[in-house]
């Protein structure tokens, strides 16, 4: 364990002895202290100690509090993405959530089946020659279908409106955690989009550019999780570790969900769409070509 989590869990002993003396304390890197008051508190000061040593913002502070019967109250804090879930018993658990944390996952499939048909299908109905020869370059036809499929699912989600109008309504919404988060919005459905663009034109079937993009999509998600970086750190180096998890796109986007908009997170996000719309010109040359 690093020296992170020992001082962690010394300070949130120091906090627990300081408000309730008499509560034991059971932690993860101190062990078993015993109390007299019949409480004991229960503390992993770092969930997901690889995540955190190598900078990948998925980690979390996890407290409960138990007694004789069991779980009194438990929390999870992530202060990376300043979320809180808690739970009591006899209660409700709570989550301080957004609407943007889903997006990712929906977007997954979403602008997949949106764009798989792009350039798959010209080749299928054997289009793509006619197109080819119209008085456009390749890249105005492919930068056109791109910002014509992109305007299509900006449209989809300016139609969620009413959620932040009933927010609004409400409550005490943050207008600029909201704009950013719509922005983080687009842009992310603009770089899966160009991900499918390019699958799209490696097939004839529309089928295998969807799977072919959710794959891809998907690694995107994932490279950052502490699933993926647990099993690199066993037998690769920390700089590729860091590498990898540099790849996904969640960091990035969890900035945005903040309500800020920084300018490394927009280059990441033009530099994948940039990236991919390349590599689709490419492909788009080779066929013109052969």
């Amino acid at each position: 364990m690093s020296e992170a989590d020992h001082a962690a869990e010394h300070l949130i002993r120091e906090r627990i002895a300081a408000a309730r003396p008499d509560d034991g304390v059971l932690g993860e890197e101190g062990g078993d202290t015993e109390g007299t008051s019949g409480i004991r508190w229960v503390v992993d000061p770092l969930d997901g100690t690889i995540n955190f040593l190598f900078g990948v913002p998925q980690w979390a502070v996890s407290i409960a509090a138990e007694d004789s019967e069991g779980v009194l109250v438990g929390v999870v804090y992530d202060p990376e993405r300043d979320e809180l879930f808690s739970a009591s018993r006899g209660g409700q658990a709570t989550l301080d959530d957004s609407f943007f944390v889903w997006l990712p996952w929906l977007y997954l499939f979403l602008v997949p089946a949106v764009g798989m048909r792009l350039w798959s299908e010209e080749r299928r109905l054997g289009t793509m020659e006619l197109l080819l020869t119209m008085p456009i370059t390749p890249w105005q036809a492919i930068v056109g279908k791109f910002l014509a499929s992109w305007a299509f699912l900006l449209i989809a989600l300016f139609l969620t409106f009413p959620i932040v109008w009933t927010v609004a309504y409400l409550g005490d919404a943050d207008g600029g955690s909201i704009f950013a988060g719509y922005v983080g919005s687009a842009l992310l459905a603009g770089g899966y989009l160009a991900v499918t663009c390019f699958t799209s034109a490696l097939t004839r079937n529309q089928v295998i550019s969807f799977i072919l993009s959710v794959v891809v999509c998907f690694f995107l998600i994932l490279a950052g999780w502490e699933v993926v970086t647990d099993w690199l750190v066993r037998w690769a180096k920390p700089w590729m570790v860091s590498m990898v998890a540099s790849f996904s796109v969640i960091p990035h986007f969890l900035d945005f969900q903040k309500g800020v908009i920084d300018m490394r997170d927009t280059v990441f996000f033009f530099s994948l769409i940039g990236l991919s719309l390349f590599g689709t010109g490419v492909v788009i040359r080779n066929l013109r070509a052969g």
